[in-house]
């Protein structure tokens, strides 16, 4: 049986259902990883460039190549 989170308030609720989804995408041209939401991923999919929510331009890396470090203003974005 899986267990559900417990929230400690409604805003901690509200936080979690209204943050955007993201995915985390490694840039080809630096190593890093980028998180990028679910609605420019889908719009990024033919050109395999997408917008991170830091603002920068992440060309994709192959899906088995490593990362070398996350970016860290998407990763605190992304833990809010």
């Amino acid at each position: 049986m899986t267990a559900w989170p417990t929230f400690r308030s409604r805003a901690m609720v509200a936080d979690v259902l209204t943050r955007p989804r993201t995915i985390g995408v490694t840039d080809a041209r630096t190593g890093r990883a980028h998180r990028v939401t679910d609605d420019e991923a889908a719009a990024g999919r033919h050109s395999g460039c997408y917008e991170a929510i830091c603002g920068a331009r992440v060309l994709a890396a192959s899906l088995t190549a490593p990362d070398r470090g996350r970016c860290r203003p998407c990763a605190r974005a992304g833990a809010r």
